[in-house]
């Protein structure tokens, strides 16, 4: 029961916040539009607007989810500190870890 109330509030709380992400790029494309002055052609503009963003948004995490499948999670981490140029390994190049899942996916 413990587990199932952590699980629970884990979603409910992720959820929260994945609302308050959305609401603050609600504001960000609204001042957009309004400083494009397409205002006046209202809500469809919006709609398309989050519509192109949403389906790019999308099509880019799936992307990256297939890239980082066969990572496990220290080798995600250090994927991404390395992109972000935290760390500097030269044990352990960009390409060779892309290499290492290239060589996974045709593995399977």
């Amino acid at each position: 029961m413990k587990q199932q109330v952590i699980e629970k509030f884990t979603a409910l709380i992720t959820t929260a916040f994945g609302l308050v992400a959305a609401l603050a790029w609600n504001d960000v494309i609204k001042q957009f539009i309004e400083k494009l002055d397409l205002k006046q052609l209202g809500p469809l503009v919006y709609a398309v607007i989050v519509t192109i963003l949403a389906v790019f948004i999308t099509v880019w995490l799936g992307k990256l989810s297939e890239k980082t499948k066969g990572l496990n999670l220290k080798d995600t981490i250090q994927n991404l500190q390395l992109f972000a140029g935290l760390v500097k390994d030269k044990d352990r190049p960009l390409e060779k870890i892309q290499k290492q899942v290239e060589k996974e996916k045709k593995d399977k």
